[in-house]
């Protein structure tokens, strides 16, 4: 099995959609290929489907004894790509910098060069978040890792 040959399946397969590839490993030894797309407006259990049926008809007997997943990101995994970004403009979002801090806040807007976030900061001794008027804007350098936050309201 060649990694670089089903990423190119891949891409031919979402080239055309506003899909797109996030994340592919291959596990030799364990027979195990994962692959984690999302699309600007979302993924559907079908278009994973019809993914994993796509790799299958291209590759048949090379994945005859390879484990195939095929997933969107879940909401609490880290963003790996700047598109990801883009996709959650209106979401707050836990971002950890490149120099340790840790701020969470809502995109407000994203570009191919960095976000902008609005800032929810904690009021001492309160659990509650509280929407300040202080926006920030990062480079997508300054970011270690960031994710989704999930609101339990």
């Amino acid at each position: 099995m060649d990694k670089s040959a089903i990423q190119s399946v891949i891409e031919n397969k979402l080239g055309a959609t506003n899909m797109y590839l996030v994340d592919l490993s291959l596990n030799k030894v364990n027979k195990k290929i994962q692959v984690l797309i999302d699309g600007d407006t979302g993924v559907t259990i079908n278009d994973c489907v019809d993914m994993s049926r796509h790799i299958r008809s291209e590759f048949e007997e090379e994945l005859e004894d390879y484990n195939l997943e095929v997933s969107s990101p879940g909401v609490g995994q880290p963003f790996t790509m700047n598109r990801q970004y883009l996709k959650n403009v209106g979401r707050i979002i836990e971002v950890n910098t490149a120099d340790d801090e840790v701020v969470e806040g809502e995109i407000l807007a994203a570009d191919e060069t960095g976000i902008k976030l609005q800032l929810h900061l904690n009021k001492k001794g309160s659990r509650k978040k509280i929407i300040t008027e202080e926006e920030i804007e990062l480079h997508y350098s300054s970011i270690k890792s960031a994710k989704v936050v999930l609101s339990l309201k």
